[in-house]
């Protein structure tokens, strides 16, 4: 069984902790999201700890294609085949409802 403290510490501690307690019915810790705690202490720890400086820049990195990007490119290879005179509907339904719809229009802009 662990020793318990001493008890001019357990005193400070009741003492500081009392009026949290007593006076609004419950710690601020309850009070408090757990997401908002968790953020302060991610963003305590970022300033706790020491970055080096950078000795030199790193190169530029390529941009990143896009899911957008590439079935656009596809739809307009499609577009330009003998055979399809419109998009795909296999294609377009990997993509949000919300962004069909701006599909349909390009494809049919590029099918003409």
């Amino acid at each position: 069984m662990p020793m318990r403290p001493p008890r001019a510490l357990r005193m400070a501690a009741s003492t500081r902790n009392c009026p949290t307690i007593s006076r609004r019915g419950a710690p601020m810790d309850f009070l408090m999201p757990i997401s908002r705690v968790r953020s302060v202490t991610v963003t305590s720890m970022m300033f706790m700890i020491p970055i080096p400086p950078t000795s030199r820049a790193m190169p530029a990195m390529p941009p990143s294609t896009t899911l957008m990007e590439v079935i656009s490119s596809v739809l307009s290879l499609m577009a330009e085949l003998p055979f399809s005179s419109s998009y795909s509907p296999t294609l377009v339904s990997m993509v949000s409802p919300r962004k069909r719809s701006s599909f349909a229009i390009t494809a049919s802009i590029w099918s003409d």
